[in-house]
């Protein structure tokens, strides 16, 4: 990862990084296809690390995470929720049993996340089951694949609580790999 401990990044940064993550995702992947310069995609397809992403291309994935990838208010959690700068700090097993998650799955523990199905709340307030749920999906990858963090994981604070707002997917390998020597890093607002 090009990310080490103690990095900031502004929340237009972040924003951006979360974007280019999403462009090869097989479920988020095909909200960006055919937005955006097509450079920032071969990019993003290649496994090119964001460091890769000149300052100027920025305000394409802005745009494209806002418009087209995710919802301009779900998105904005990152400044309203986040702030204006982040770090990029290290995350050991309470941090993330002691954090929440969005409302999205339930705006519970990550215990009692973790320990319910894989669904989401739809807005009448009643689940149904999401194939696409990072449970199902980490549930779906071989344990015996090696688990390679490449970006951390975004948090913001709601409700006196640290919140993952992206990167559930990887939490979830990072705590099936086990490995306490290695943390699982994140983006948390300052």
């Amino acid at each position: 990862m090009s990310v080490t401990i103690g990095t900031t990044a502004t929340s237009e940064e972040i924003k951006a990084r979360w974007a280019f993550s999403e462009i090869p995702s097989p479920r988020f992947g095909p909200s960006y296809r055919g937005h955006g310069p097509s450079h920032l995609h071969d990019l993003a397809h290649g496994g090119e690390p964001f460091e890769k992403v000149p300052p100027a291309d920025w305000p394409h994935l802005l745009e494209m995470i806002s418009k087209h990838g995710r919802n301009e208010g779900f998105v904005s959690n990152i400044d309203t929720l986040g702030g204006a700068t982040f770090t990029c700090t290290a995350w050991h097993l309470s941090d993330l049993m002691n954090s929440h998650v969005l409302p999205t799955f339930g705006n519970v523990s990550y215990p009692v996340f973790l320990t319910q199905n894989p669904s989401i709340v739809l807005a009448g307030g009643s689940p149904r089951f999401d194939s696409h749920d990072p449970r199902a999906v980490a549930s779906s990858i071989d344990p015996g694949v090696p688990f390679v963090q490449r970006e951390p994981c975004i948090v913001i604070r709601y409700g006196g609580h640290d919140v993952l707002i992206e990167g559930y997917l990887r939490s979830l390998l990072w705590l099936r790999k086990n490995d306490p020597a290695t943390p699982l890093l994140v983006w948390l607002p300052n």
